[in-house]
This record gives structure tokens, sequence and C-alpha cells, in this order.
């Protein structure tokens, strides 16, 4: 059985500290290193995660693949980052249908659920969306509450108003 090679490394940008992880198919892990959590707590996070692969870091391949993805964040070319999304079949939906989700424009989760064909399901997007293993590539941040109020955000709120504001968000839903 062929174990499956993870490349992982920490490069810093504008929005903090970035981890990313990537298999030969595209990043399958893409979040930021949380205040007082060291690179030893997130390897232990990522081994865990990926328990049946092998984890290579390389802080140099990260660089190189997190200034790729900025660039393509801001030029709101986010879909032609290579990503390999991993989850059960309804999180892949919810996650692919959240990259139809513009850069500038917000929605809520029952929006998503719309977007999905499923209305009913408002609950399991929003758990879908907390699961995403791919933040900004898969902009789990441009969903806020149906009140329009920013909401949670796995990688803090602080984050989400940053990636918003960036993103000519209007002020009405940074609040």
């Amino acid at each position: 059985m062929l174990v499956e090679r993870i490349i992982y490394g920490f490069y810093n940008c504008d929005f903090g500290e970035m981890v990313i992880a990537q298999t030969d198919r595209g990043i399958c892990w893409l979040g930021f290193v949380r205040k007082g959590q060291t690179h030893k707590n997130v390897e232990t996070q990522l081994k865990q995660k990926f328990e049946d692969s092998s984890l290579l870091r390389n802080d140099t391949v990260a660089e190189s693949v997190g200034r790729s993805v900025i660039r393509a964040w801001e030029d709101g070319h986010e879909k032609i980052v290579a990503v390999d999304l991993r989850g059960t079949e309804f999180q892949v939906a919810v996650w692919r249908a959240l990259m139809d989700i513009g850069r500038g424009y917000v929605c809520a989760y029952s929006e998503v659920a719309e977007m999905i064909n499923r209305p009913e399901a408002v609950r399991a997007v929003g758990t879908a969306v907390g699961s995403n293993p791919v933040s900004i590539i898969v902009p789990c941040h441009r969903v806020i509450q149906k009140s329009g109020k920013i909401g949670n955000y796995g990688w803090g709120v602080e984050l989400k108003r940053k990636l918003l504001q960036k993103e000519g968000v209007p002020e009405k839903y940074l609040g």
C-alpha cells in the first residue's frame, strides 16, 4: 500500500501565519496559526487529520504556494487554485457552492442551503462551512448570519472582518 505524501509548511502573509498542506492533487489544508499556538501544536493537528499520510515539512514550498494563493485571492481567481477537498458528498457540495460566492459579496447560511438545493439543511450547511479545510480558496469567510451580522470564523472574527474589508464588502456587514 502506497502512503500518500503531504507537503506542508508555514508562510507569513498580511493576515498572519498561514499553514498550507498539499498533495499531488492540490491544497488539502489551508488555515492560520492561532494566537498562542506553536508550530508543534499545528503539526500535531495535521498528523491527526492526515494520520494515514506521510507529512513532510517544506516552508519554501509553502511560501511559494502561499504567495500564489494570496495573488489568486486578491485577483478574485480562487477557483484556479487546485484543491484536494476531502469530506462527505454534502460537505464538498457546500464547499463548492462557497466558491461561487464572488469577491466582495456575502451570503447567509440559508442562501448556501438554497444554492445546493437543500433549503431544509441550514444547520448542516453551517457545520460544513465551519469544517472547511481550505480557507480563503473556499471562502467560508463570505458566509454571514441571516441577520446581517458577521458571525463566527474558525480563525477569529478579526481575521474574517479583515478579509471581508479587503474584499470591499459593505461596512454594514462588518460590525
